[in-house]
């Protein structure tokens, strides 16, 4: 498996969750931070599928890493198992443990598959739901080891995160930017200094669905191109990741969904 992957794998199971790369979450967990959107399209769509699996595949078409989520009754999730061999063997294990109200209070993730847990986050929410900090145990040793505090607008959109060291320490600022319909269109990630070092663009198309992503430097200089195609739903069904923007697709992403409403329980 390349850096790469293994890289966007730890943001896909442990910050899907650091929304955005380090942000905080809402009142309910998106699994694909670059997906999240809040216009009715993309309600809609939280409201009537969910994903069940993901295919990671190299640039020769190679599945290289398979992962699979799985919900409760509510339609809370709950595990993510992990295969990164795609040999049929699940190689980690996040668990995510919501309240009675649906808020994901605590994530803990085992990466050896061994019983153990090596990662957890802690979750705190204001009166209103949304996510204002959260706490991180890198080795679940009981001792936390960085912070992030959240601040959102009058209509309930993150618009800044700090983030923090144990000690208090200032790590870096996050910004959000969002459009008229709520949906984000830009991060910026800065420094505790505030200078902006990197930025992240979310471009829709005409039914409000996300269908690219770009990271860049403030030198314009672009580290990764991620193109979706969705379905008439607006769940991504693939996404195309060029890592250095050469044109070449270095990595594909295959989503697979269930329909909520056809659930059983």
């Amino acid at each position: 498996m390349t850096k790469n992957l293994l890289a966007n794998l730890l943001i896909f199971l442990t910050l899907s969750i650091l929304l955005l790369l380090f942000g905080c979450l809402s009142s309910s967990d998106d699994d694909n931070a670059e997906q999240q959107s809040t216009n009715s399209n993309s309600e809609k769509k939280i409201k009537e599928w969910r994903e069940t699996k993901v295919e990671y595949a190299n640039s020769n078409g190679d599945i290289t890493y398979v992962a699979y989520s799985y919900y409760d009754e509510s339609g809370n999730k709950i595990r993510y198992e992990g295969d990164n061999q795609n040999d049929g063997s699940i190689n980690h294990i996040t668990y995510y443990n919501h309240d009675s109200s649906g808020k994901l209070i605590t994530i803990e993730s085992d990466y050896g598959n061994d019983n153990s847990i090596d990662f957890k986050i802690i979750n705190y929410y204001d009166s209103n739901g949304n996510n204002i900090r959260r706490e991180g145990d890198y080795d679940n040793n009981g001792v936390i080891d960085w912070v992030v505090k959240c601040y959102y607008d009058s209509s309930g959109n993150e618009i800044r995160a700090e983030d923090y060291s144990s000690n208090g320490e200032l790590y870096g600022y996050y910004y959000y930017y969002y459009d008229s319909k709520n949906n984000l269109i830009k991060y910026e990630d800065a420094d505790a200094s505030n200078k902006i070092l990197y930025i992240f663009y979310y471009y829709y198309d005409q039914n409000g669905f996300l269908n690219k992503f770009e990271y860049k430097d403030t030198d314009g200089k672009i580290y990764e191109t991620r193109t979706y195609i969705n379905d008439e739903f607006g769940n991504a069904i693939q996404i195309d990741v060029d890592y250095d923007s050469d044109g070449s697709i270095d990595e594909i992403e295959y989503y697979t969904y269930e329909k909520v409403s056809n659930i059983t329980t």
